[in-house]
């Protein structure tokens, strides 16, 4: 199974409530949490795939961003359902 990276500001409610969905789900193994508030690689990353600070929580599944919370519970679900 491939790595996905979680885009995501710790003080952003919508950012902590897909961190703790991700772990309640047991799918934290396949996540990396990038942190965008600290230092310039993961905001620099997620600029690069064309993400936009402001937008967060973003996950990225390889090829393409899943922006938003409402997408990416859905995404989780999906990805839940496929393990």
């Amino acid at each position: 199974m491939s790595r996905f990276e979680l885009f995501h500001k710790i003080a952003n409610v919508d950012c902590a409530a897909i961190r703790r969905r991700i772990s309640e789900m047991g799918l934290k193994s396949l996540f990396d949490f990038r942190n965008v508030d600290t230092g310039d690689t993961a905001s620099g990353d997620l600029a690069s795939r064309g993400g936009s600070l402001e937008a967060v929580p973003i996950v990225w599944d390889g090829t393409k961003l899943i922006t938003g919370r409402n997408d990416i519970e859905i995404f989780l679900t999906t990805l839940a359902n496929r393990i």
